[in-house]
């Protein structure tokens, strides 16, 4: 029969207490603000949804310098409202709305928890900060302005 040799000296199971490896001295601790704890996590999320809310808004600034008729949202919900029939456009416009809601709550909120929680350079936190919603603020400009009518004259 064959045997296996022994284990080499001083090698054994880890250390009772040592589930996680040291982190490195080099290495500076993790500030309390950016911490797993519920208190933080909730603020985190509430300060992610501000800034899609926020972005949402932008937008639909960029949307109202690009001479588009944002009045046709409030006749289309008014027209709802009398009819209760939705036509097919007022349902695109609907959409396109609602979609760049969702997609800037979403960018917001991935933006900022990435910004918090992502164990890379600062460098590279703030460029996802400012890149992702940039992108969302873009998606939502195409999502809108495709549904929306321009204003007469433009």
């Amino acid at each position: 029969m064959s045997q296996l040799p022994p284990p080499p000296p001083n090698v054994g199971s880890p250390q009772p207490g040592a589930v996680w490896p040291a982190t490195p001295s080099g290495g500076s601790p993790i500030p309390a603000w950016r911490s797993g704890r519920a208190g933080w996590v909730i603020l985190h999320v509430v300060i992610g949804l501000a800034i899609g809310f926020g972005l949402f808004i932008v937008s639909l600034l960029a949307i109202a310098a690009g001479h588009f008729d944002i009045e046709a949202v409030n006749r289309v919900e008014q027209a709802t409202r009398i009819t209760n029939i939705i036509t097919p456009e007022q349902q695109r416009i609907v959409a396109g709305f609602g979609g760049a809601f969702l997609i800037a709550l979403a960018a917001g909120l991935l933006a900022w928890l990435l910004f918090v929680y992502l164990r890379t350079r600062a460098a590279v936190r703030v460029a996802l900060l400012i890149g992702v919603p940039l992108i969302a603020a873009l998606i939502g400009y195409g999502l809108m302005s495709g549904v929306l009518p321009k204003l007469s004259g433009y």
